[in-house]
């Protein structure tokens, strides 16, 4: 797999890709796909700049990988975005309400999540814009929450 990412984490490219490869499948069990999109990080890298910035991603990519465990994929799509695939369980989604909580105590930043459980996986393009619908619903819901599409 195409990994290029300061943070070891795969990017758009090979990102879209893989969900072109699965497009269309069918799964015996749900695929949970979870967009997180960190918030105010235009406003962190302003006030702290693009170093701290590229700091604070190396973390969020490493609290990642530590507390989401058997990801099918974990790729980077946007400067402060994420698209993290798992097989869902019924613990899925508290998985990413604790991640939360993990940011929030040890990194002392916010983040929303918008989350799509399915079986048959769609469009690349239409997952993409179903999960920024939700994370775009925490954001105006407050931030700092999730926001599952149903």
């Amino acid at each position: 797999m195409n990994l290029k990412c300061l943070n070891n984490i795969s990017d758009t490219a090979a990102l879209i890709d893989y969900l072109n490869q699965i497009k269309y499948s069918s799964r015996s069990n749900t695929t949970t796909f979870a967009l997180l999109d960190i918030d105010n990080f235009s406003y962190f890298n302003f006030k702290y700049g693009f170093e701290q910035g590229d700091i604070l991603l190396e973390k969020v990519c490493k609290k990642i990988k530590q507390n989401i465990l058997h990801t099918e994929f974990t790729g980077r799509l946007g400067s402060d975005e994420f698209l993290i695939i798992v097989e869902f369980t019924y613990i899925s989604n508290n998985i990413f309400i604790d991640l939360l909580n993990i940011f929030k105590k040890e990194l002392k930043i916010t983040a929303s999540i918008g989350l799509l459980n399915l079986k048959l996986i769609p469009q690349p393009e239409t997952l993409i814009i179903s999960l920024h619908s939700a994370v775009q619903e925490a954001k105006s819901n407050g931030k700092n929450q999730i926001c599952i599409v149903e």
